[in-house]
Protein backbone atom coordinates (compact mmCIF):
# COMPACT_ATOMS: atom_id res chain seq x y z
CA UNK A 1 0.00 0.00 0.00
CA UNK A 2 1.32 3.45 -0.89
CA UNK A 3 0.98 6.60 1.23
CA UNK A 4 -1.84 8.03 -0.90
CA UNK A 5 -3.97 4.90 -0.40
CA UNK A 6 -3.19 4.93 3.34
CA UNK A 7 -4.32 8.55 3.70
CA UNK A 8 -7.53 7.73 1.82
CA UNK A 9 -8.24 4.88 4.28
CA UNK A 10 -7.46 7.14 7.25
CA UNK A 11 -10.16 9.56 6.12
CA UNK A 12 -12.95 6.98 6.03
CA UNK A 13 -15.48 6.59 8.84
CA UNK A 14 -15.37 2.79 8.82
CA UNK A 15 -12.94 0.20 7.51
CA UNK A 16 -13.31 -3.48 6.78
CA UNK A 17 -11.03 -5.81 8.74
CA UNK A 18 -8.75 -6.38 5.69
CA UNK A 19 -8.47 -2.61 5.20
CA UNK A 20 -7.57 -2.19 8.89
CA UNK A 21 -4.81 -4.81 8.54
CA UNK A 22 -3.39 -3.13 5.42
CA UNK A 23 -3.44 0.28 7.11
CA UNK A 24 -1.79 -1.05 10.29
CA UNK A 25 0.96 -2.70 8.21
CA UNK A 26 1.59 0.53 6.33
CA UNK A 27 1.61 2.66 9.50
CA UNK A 28 4.11 0.33 11.18
CA UNK A 29 6.58 0.98 8.35
CA UNK A 30 5.89 4.62 7.43
CA UNK A 31 6.56 7.25 10.08
CA UNK A 32 5.16 10.06 7.88
CA UNK A 33 1.75 8.38 7.59
CA UNK A 34 1.98 7.37 11.24
CA UNK A 35 2.31 11.04 12.21
CA UNK A 36 -0.66 11.97 10.01
CA UNK A 37 -2.77 9.18 11.48
CA UNK A 38 -1.96 10.24 15.02
CA UNK A 39 -2.78 13.91 14.41
CA UNK A 40 -6.00 12.99 12.66
CA UNK A 41 -7.16 10.75 15.52
CA UNK A 42 -6.25 13.35 18.11
CA UNK A 43 -7.96 16.20 16.23
CA UNK A 44 -11.27 14.55 15.32
CA UNK A 45 -12.68 14.43 18.86
CA UNK A 46 -12.00 18.17 19.18
CA UNK A 47 -14.20 18.85 16.16
CA UNK A 48 -17.09 16.86 17.65
CA UNK A 49 -17.07 18.39 21.10
CA UNK A 50 -17.98 21.82 22.31
CA UNK A 51 -14.78 23.81 22.75
CA UNK A 52 -14.39 25.65 26.01
CA UNK A 53 -11.64 28.11 26.87
CA UNK A 54 -8.44 26.55 28.21
CA UNK A 55 -7.49 26.96 31.86
CA UNK A 56 -5.40 30.02 32.62
CA UNK A 57 -2.24 27.93 33.18
CA UNK A 58 -2.72 25.81 30.02
CA UNK A 59 0.10 27.35 27.96
CA UNK A 60 2.54 27.16 30.86
CA UNK A 61 1.77 23.47 31.45
CA UNK A 62 2.13 22.60 27.76
CA UNK A 63 5.43 24.43 27.49
CA UNK A 64 6.76 22.70 30.63
CA UNK A 65 5.74 19.33 29.20
CA UNK A 66 7.46 20.07 25.90
CA UNK A 67 10.62 21.32 27.66
CA UNK A 68 10.75 18.29 29.95
CA UNK A 69 10.34 15.99 26.92
CA UNK A 70 13.17 17.79 25.12
CA UNK A 71 15.51 17.44 28.14
CA UNK A 72 15.18 13.65 28.29
CA UNK A 73 18.08 11.75 26.70
CA UNK A 74 17.31 10.36 23.28
CA UNK A 75 16.64 6.62 23.17
CA UNK A 76 17.32 4.44 20.23
CA UNK A 77 14.01 3.35 18.76
CA UNK A 78 13.96 -0.26 17.65
CA UNK A 79 10.79 -0.33 15.52
CA UNK A 80 8.56 2.00 13.57
CA UNK A 81 5.72 1.08 15.96
CA UNK A 82 7.70 2.27 19.02
CA UNK A 83 8.54 5.52 17.17
CA UNK A 84 4.84 5.93 16.41
CA UNK A 85 3.81 5.58 20.05
CA UNK A 86 6.63 7.81 21.31
CA UNK A 87 5.00 10.71 19.45
CA UNK A 88 1.72 10.45 21.36
CA UNK A 89 2.35 13.05 24.11
CA UNK A 90 3.75 15.74 21.79
CA UNK A 91 1.15 15.15 19.10
CA UNK A 92 -1.68 15.24 21.64
CA UNK A 93 -0.43 18.59 22.96
CA UNK A 94 -0.09 19.92 19.40
CA UNK A 95 -3.61 18.75 18.51
CA UNK A 96 -5.04 20.47 21.58
CA UNK A 97 -3.19 23.70 20.78
CA UNK A 98 -4.35 23.55 17.14
CA UNK A 99 -7.91 22.94 18.29
CA UNK A 100 -7.86 25.97 20.58
CA UNK A 101 -6.32 28.19 17.94
CA UNK A 102 -8.56 27.28 15.01
CA UNK A 103 -11.85 26.36 16.64
CA UNK A 104 -14.10 28.90 18.20
CA UNK A 105 -16.61 27.93 20.86
CA UNK A 106 -19.89 26.67 19.48
CA UNK A 107 -22.96 28.79 19.97
CA UNK A 108 -24.73 26.86 22.71
CA UNK A 109 -27.85 29.00 22.62
CA UNK A 110 -31.15 27.42 21.79
CA UNK A 111 -34.18 28.78 19.99
CA UNK A 112 -37.75 28.29 21.21
CA UNK A 113 -39.78 26.97 18.29
CA UNK A 114 -43.53 26.36 18.13
CA UNK A 115 -44.73 23.53 15.90
CA UNK A 116 -48.40 23.27 14.99
CA UNK A 117 -50.68 21.41 12.64
CA UNK A 118 -54.44 21.49 12.14
CA UNK A 119 -56.18 18.10 12.23
CA UNK A 120 -59.53 17.88 13.99
CA UNK A 121 -59.83 14.10 13.48
CA UNK A 122 -56.46 13.07 14.97
CA UNK A 123 -56.45 11.31 18.34
CA UNK A 124 -52.72 11.93 18.97
CA UNK A 125 -50.00 13.96 17.27
CA UNK A 126 -46.27 13.71 17.99
CA UNK A 127 -43.27 15.57 16.59
CA UNK A 128 -40.31 13.48 15.43
CA UNK A 129 -37.13 14.74 13.83
CA UNK A 130 -33.40 14.36 13.71
CA UNK A 131 -33.22 16.76 16.68
CA UNK A 132 -34.82 14.03 18.89
CA UNK A 133 -33.55 10.92 17.05
CA UNK A 134 -36.97 10.48 15.40
CA UNK A 135 -38.47 9.48 18.74
CA UNK A 136 -42.26 9.42 18.29
CA UNK A 137 -42.83 9.53 22.06
CA UNK A 138 -40.56 12.44 23.01
CA UNK A 139 -42.66 15.43 21.88
CA UNK A 140 -46.43 15.08 22.07
CA UNK A 141 -48.57 17.95 20.82
CA UNK A 142 -51.61 19.26 22.69
CA UNK A 143 -54.90 19.94 20.95
CA UNK A 144 -56.84 23.20 21.29
CA UNK A 145 -59.66 24.19 18.93
CA UNK A 146 -58.62 21.58 16.34
CA UNK A 147 -54.99 22.79 16.25
CA UNK A 148 -52.22 20.63 17.68
CA UNK A 149 -49.24 22.56 19.17
CA UNK A 150 -45.99 22.06 21.02
CA UNK A 151 -43.13 24.40 21.86
CA UNK A 152 -39.57 23.11 22.20
CA UNK A 153 -36.05 24.49 22.38
CA UNK A 154 -33.78 23.58 19.47
CA UNK A 155 -30.07 24.23 19.03
CA UNK A 156 -28.92 26.30 16.10
CA UNK A 157 -28.86 24.23 12.92
CA UNK A 158 -30.86 22.74 10.09
CA UNK A 159 -33.20 19.87 11.01
CA UNK A 160 -35.63 17.47 9.32
CA UNK A 161 -38.91 16.64 11.03
CA UNK A 162 -42.45 15.33 10.54
CA UNK A 163 -45.68 15.03 12.50
CA UNK A 164 -46.78 11.51 13.49
CA UNK A 165 -50.57 11.30 13.61
CA UNK A 166 -52.19 8.53 15.66
CA UNK A 167 -48.83 6.78 15.95
CA UNK A 168 -48.66 5.67 12.33
CA UNK A 169 -49.26 8.40 9.75
CA UNK A 170 -46.19 10.55 9.04
CA UNK A 171 -47.12 14.01 7.71
CA UNK A 172 -44.91 16.87 6.54
CA UNK A 173 -45.59 20.26 8.09
CA UNK A 174 -47.76 22.20 5.61
CA UNK A 175 -46.33 25.49 6.91
CA UNK A 176 -42.65 24.49 6.52
CA UNK A 177 -40.48 26.69 4.30
CA UNK A 178 -38.49 23.77 2.90
CA UNK A 179 -38.79 20.01 2.41
CA UNK A 180 -36.55 17.04 1.68
CA UNK A 181 -37.30 13.62 0.19
CA UNK A 182 -37.14 11.11 3.06
CA UNK A 183 -36.40 8.03 0.97
CA UNK A 184 -39.73 6.40 1.86
CA UNK A 185 -41.85 7.92 -0.90
CA UNK A 186 -42.76 11.09 0.96
CA UNK A 187 -40.97 14.14 2.31
CA UNK A 188 -39.76 15.58 5.60
CA UNK A 189 -40.14 19.19 6.62
CA UNK A 190 -37.01 21.30 7.16
CA UNK A 191 -36.46 23.92 9.84
CA UNK A 192 -33.35 26.09 9.93
CA UNK A 193 -32.96 27.68 13.36
CA UNK A 194 -29.92 29.70 12.28
CA UNK A 195 -32.34 31.98 10.41
CA UNK A 196 -34.79 32.46 13.28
Amino acid sequence: MNCEAAVELMCRDRLTRPEEVLLEEHLSGCSVCGDKFLLLNESLPLLKEEVSPPPSDFTEKVMLKIESSAEKPAREETTARSRFFSLLPSAAAAAIVIGFIFLKPADTGTIAVTFKIQDSTARTVALAGDFNNWDTEALKLKKRNGVWKTKTALPRGRFQYAFVIDGEKWVADPSAKDYMNNGYGSRNSIIDTTNL
